[in-house]
């Protein structure tokens, strides 16, 4: 019995000191994570640009932003800034200034500010080129106009199956990205940048295998939503503002296709199962592509000089050929290899939108809404002529 209750004290005592040390783990955390976001709250910044129509303003983007350098120039996204030329800026302690656009690159949905203020802390970047999936990350961002705002997640790997415009591989970070996070930085446990928000994946896991590995285009019928977001890489987003800070943007070619990668598997329907290359699966109206006669199910094997072995092949040769060249494009059609030549125009956001915004643009929705109006008033009158002819 004595043995029984020496043991049973023991396992408490035991018990209680692990809690315990459990609990000053818990406590060393927290204050380890207080105090990170606070230091880095120093270099955040809150972003807002209004969008005019006619001189009339019609709407205003919120997002964040961080300061990278000590001459007070802030790295953000081209979403938030837009095509604004000035936007306003709140820093942590609620001071406001007027920051000044120094260019965009909306391929990649950077841009960069400039404010005038003194005491601005630039943010440390990270110079790791890898990020183990499971390392702890923190979004630090304005999350519904709330500035420092915080979230905790691991990070899932290289957005492979989703890759950005220009065929570079995006940061998978499992944190929903708050309206008002974007632009903010997305830090690992020491408190350095490792990369930049820039949006939110949607999509429905039972579409994927449409597509094949590593090829699925960010935000492309995909209708259901999900918890994953995606960031530009540290290193990455550095090298982009630099870029944009010498040049006053980065100027990038569009040819204007959505494509995937040519798996075996498609390769066995075609009448020549050697061919490699890249198949469209969209055009974007009135762009380079469709002005040479491109359509969706072409295989293009060969741009400019070299052959298209892959789509990141395919959108970097673009993307670093200068708006206005012309380049040689070669692709199988019906087993008939067709050659043009076309000129590839500058990158700008509004082509990936312009099909999706064609289905929802407010103009025809109020034409639509008037059709139906009228048919009702003629269904009416219709109605009326009937009973009073009785």
């Amino acid at each position: 019995m004595r043995r029984a209750l020496i043991s049973s004290f023991l396992v408490a005592v035991v018990a209680f000191a692990c809690a315990a040390a459990y609990a000053q783990t818990v406590e060393s955390l927290e204050r380890e994570i207080t105090s990170m976001v606070a230091r880095l709250s120093k270099s955040l910044v809150a972003v807002s640009a209004v969008a005019e129509r006619g001189g009339r303003p019609v709407s205003r983007s919120v997002g964040c932003g961080v300061v990278f350098d000590r001459d007070g120039r802030i790295l953000t996204t081209a979403s938030v800034v837009g095509y604004s030329k000035q936007v306003d800026v709140v820093t942590d302690d609620g001071t406001s200034y007027k920051g000044t656009v120094v260019g965009t690159d909306p391929a990649s949905d950077l841009a960069v500010i400039k404010i005038d203020g003194a005491g601005l802390r630039p943010v440390t970047f990270s110079r790791e080129r890898t990020l183990k999936p499971g390392s702890w990350i923190f979004v630090l961002g304005n999350a519904f106009g709330s500035l420092p705002s915080v979230s905790m997640g691991v990070v899932s790997g290289l957005a492979s199956p989703v890759k950005d415009d220009t065929g570079q591989d995006l940061l998978r970070i499992s944190i929903p990205i708050n309206p008002g996070d974007t632009g903010g930085p997305v830090v690992n446990a020491r408190g350095d940048v490792v990369g930049i928000a820039v949006g939110r994946i949607s999509f429905n896991p039972m579409s994927l295998p449409a597509y094949a590995p590593g090829t699925l285009p960010l935000g492309v019928g995909i209708p259901q939503a999900s918890n994953m977001s995606v960031a530009v890489p540290a290193e990455r987003a550095l090298e982009i503002a630099n870029e944009i800070v010498r040049t006053g943007g980065r100027q990038r070619g569009f040819l204007g296709v959505r494509v995937v990668e040519l798996t075996d598997d498609m390769r066995s329907h075609m009448a020549d199962r050697t061919i490699k290359g890249v198949v469209v699966t969209d055009v974007v109206p009135a762009s380079p592509a469709e002005s040479v006669g491109i359509a969706p199910g072409d295989v293009i094997t060969g741009l400019g000089p070299g052959r298209v072995q892959s789509v990141r092949s395919l959108l970097e040769t673009v993307g670093e050929t200068k708006p206005g060249d012309v380049l040689q494009i070669s692709y199988f059609r019906d087993s008939r290899l067709i050659t043009s030549r076309v000129r590839v125009t500058p990158f700008r956001a509004e082509y990936l939108h312009q099909q999706a915004a064609a289905k929802t643009n407010p103009e025809d929705v109020e034409a639509r809404i008037q059709n139906i109006r009228s048919e009702i008033q003629r269904l009416e009158a219709d109605l009326k002529q009937l009973e009073s002819g009785r």
